[in-house]
């Protein structure tokens, strides 16, 4: 629902083309890694502890963006939604494995998946509408009885995980991606202001690729990558 509403974030903060393309960015970044994190530390500490930490984070996250006086607000309130990506790939299908008999496995996931589409195909024109005739804060302010019903029907209704794992988290493998996805995320942002033969957006995407070569040959020498469970 943030898509339509980036033209006029974008006028109503006095920010360039390039800062707006940042919200978009900085909750991919955020997401990518928190997807990486809470994967393993639900399967250290329980997967329904780390689902409601992330989905209460994205609520926190939801509520700072749509109440958005300055740029660097909306940029905090995005990287806590970003941390909400973990909900899906790695906790709530790896619940859905535990608590659903087998022949139901494919049909759950398959229905959770769906929802994607569905959302996408929903809330374009649906956020771009409430966008134009209610601003932009709309947009955030009008879900969050559906996100806070959400979070209590996971506390009330979700059972704990009964499987769990104590190997340590790889925190040298999530430097090396944090700091490779970031140095991607910022040149490619960034390259249709500064140009992408630019030395600046140029060493940025030398250390993208090193950075992520070192992270893949030092994956291979860890005896349980978490990254690829």
């Amino acid at each position: 629902m943030l898509v339509p509403s980036l033209p006029t974030i974008q006028r109503d903060l006095n920010i360039s083309t390039a800062d707006a393309s940042w919200i978009l960015s900085i909750y991919i970044l955020m997401g990518t890694l928190s997807s990486a994190i809470m994967g393993k530390l639900g399967d250290m500490y329980g997967k329904k502890r780390m689902l409601m930490i992330t989905m209460i984070t994205y609520t926190i996250g939801a509520l700072i963006t749509g109440f958005s006086t300055s740029y660097g607000m909306l940029l905090v309130g995005r990287a806590l939604q970003g941390v909400g990506m973990a909900m899906m790939p790695p906790l709530a299908f790896a619940l859905v494995r535990e608590e659903f008999p087998p022949r139901m496995i494919p049909q759950v996931q398959g229905l959770i998946s769906a929802m994607f589409g569905v959302g996408m195909a929903v809330s374009l024109p649906l956020g771009a509408y409430v966008s134009q005739t209610l601003g932009w804060q709309a947009t955030y302010h009008t879900v969050y009885p559906f996100i806070i019903i959400e979070d209590l029907m996971v506390y009330l209704y979700i059972r704990e995980s009964r499987i769990k794992n104590p190997q340590p988290i790889d925190w040298v493998g999530l430097f090396l991606l944090s700091a490779s996805l970031a140095s991607g995320l910022i040149a490619v942002t960034d390259a249709p202001t500064y140009g992408w033969t630019d030395p600046l957006i140029m060493s940025l995407l030398t250390l993208f690729v090193l950075g992520f070569g070192v992270f893949v040959l030092y994956e291979t020498t860890v005896d349980y990558p978490p990254w690829f469970q």
